[in-house]
């Protein structure tokens, strides 16, 4: 899916650390899982 503005990501709690990119963002949560979202 695409959108032109910013979301809130359900389930996206508890980062410790992020990153991003020019066209993605890549978040880290405290139970080890990552989360990387952006454009392909």
């Amino acid at each position: 899916m695409n959108r032109a503005r910013a979301e809130v990501v359900p389930g996206l709690n508890d980062v410790s650390m992020i990153a991003a990119g020019a066209l993605f963002s890549v978040a880290l949560k405290a139970d080890g899982t990552v989360w990387v979202f952006g454009s392909n």
